[in-house]
């Protein structure tokens, strides 16, 4: 190989003289394939991190609610979800009007 400002040339192009072309680096197939497929194996761990995320949060929420009563229960529902939420608990019927 030889380098000039940059640009390393092919020395048998050189002793042939044939055109030279720049070399260029050039992607083996094994590595394209490695790189492709490498997020493959990460996408079961991210769902599997992901879910245990939300079984967590469903164990907290369920000991936070464990002991209120119905009427505590309407006052969180309006506080955290919305009032479609709030209806379909049944919290706008009866003694359950909320403030």
């Amino acid at each position: 190989m030889i380098c000039k400002s940059g640009t390393c040339l092919n020395v048998r192009h050189l002793i042939k003289g044939l055109i030279i072309i720049p070399n260029t680096p050039k992607t083996s197939k094994p590595r394209l394939i490695a790189t492709i497929s490498l997020p493959f194996p990460l996408l079961p761990a991210y769902a599997a991190s992901t879910l245990y995320q939300a079984q967590l949060e469903q164990e907290a929420f369920n000991q936070c609610i464990q002991g209120m009563s119905e009427y505590e229960l309407c006052q969180l529902a309006a506080d955290e979800f919305s009032m479609t939420m709030v209806e379909d608990m049944g919290c706008l019927a009866g003694n359950y009007v909320l403030e």
